[in-house]
């Protein structure tokens, strides 16, 4: 009696541990989950676009007065990310051009180093503690992940291989695999992916890319970042949206051509986003004696010129990993 209890128990733990080998999620979630990180702080970031505008008479641009209210203003904005990061869930997109880590929606860490991208910029303020991964450092996938990713036909064992159009596991979860995990060929994969960053809550995804931080910040990195929100109902749809809890709703918009549009507070804001980049712009062409070396007397008198103490700080505080320089 004793011994057939004793294989039944056997059989059972076999059994389960047979079912978590070939739970390649599982396994994927396990290696992800150990380089989750997560925003020290409050974190303003920027992406740029193309604002439909009207002109004036004189020539100057503006939008319509519709935007003026708060209400209004701010569910367009919802509207906007929503689409703009419903790509990462979106599987009938499967463009790569310009796609450096993944779809999604992009955001630079300062509001001048995409600034080719457009003439108007929203802003994202990402609340602390919110959970992101950087594909700057490796994001190793261990030996029983890459095999059960094989075993259970997520992958080819070809996707293993780093080649222009593979996934290139066999290095890891790279921005070129996030990038080209959107080929129908790997849309098991990325469903896969998806389900990952839906169960570990991760919300955004580094990658290296230019910034124009250094000058203002001391060092400054140089990455940007995709906002993905959360898994929306249906992923069916043409027109694929991302859900946006409302934590991720403290976005603003701002534009030269918008400083004086709106009232206070909202117009000091745009007024001083606009200080910010071009504070960090001159920092560029005139206060670099190398790319990565600052002439610190010349930037901090481009700040002063541009900025007060508590302005300066307060920008600091909302940067991205941003040291205060000594």
């Amino acid at each position: 009696m004793k011994f057939n209890i004793g294989l039944k128990i056997l059989s059972l733990v076999l059994v389960s541990q047979t079912l978590w080998a070939q739970s390649s999620q599982e396994l994927v979630k396990r290696d992800v989950l150990k380089i989750v990180k997560t925003f020290s702080r409050e974190t303003r970031l920027y992406s740029y676009f193309g604002m439909p505008v009207k002109t004036k008479s004189d020539g100057s641009k503006t939008i319509d007065s519709w935007f003026e209210k708060d209400q209004n203003r701010q569910q367009w904005l919802v509207n906007f990310v929503e689409s703009r990061a419903g790509a990462f869930w979106n599987l009938n997109e499967h463009g790569t051009f310009k796609v450096n880590a993944g779809h999604g929606m992009y955001f630079a860490l300062d509001p001048n180093s995409s600034r080719e991208y457009g003439d108007t910029m929203i802003t994202l303020d990402v609340p602390q503690g919110s959970n992101y991964i950087t594909t700057v450092s490796t994001i190793t996938l261990k030996p029983d992940t890459l095999s059960a990713l094989v075993k259970e036909g997520v992958i080819t064992a070809a996707q293993l291989k780093v080649t222009p159009n593979t996934l290139g596991l066999e290095t890891g979860l790279t921005a070129e695999a996030l990038k080209n995990m959107v080929l129908p060929e790997n849309q098991n994969f990325r469903i896969l992916v998806q389900n990952v960053f839906q169960a570990l809550q991760i919300k955004f995804i580094e990658y290296g890319y230019k910034a124009h931080q250094n000058g203002f910040c001391q060092g400054g990195r140089q990455t940007a970042i995709i906002f993905v929100g959360s898994k929306p109902a249906d992923q069916s749809s043409s027109d694929v949206r991302a859900m946006i809890e409302p934590q991720f709703t403290k976005l603003g918009l701002a534009a030269d051509y918008l400083v004086g549009f709106f009232p206070e507070p909202t117009n000091t804001f745009v007024a001083l986003t606009m200080k910010y980049r071009t504070v960090v712009s001159e920092i560029r062409s005139t206060a670099m004696d190398a790319p990565k070396l600052v002439n610190r007397p010349k930037a901090n008198a481009i700040i002063s010129r541009y900025m007060t103490p508590q302005e300066t700080a307060y920008l600091r505080s909302l940067s991205f990993e941003c040291k205060t320089p000594q």
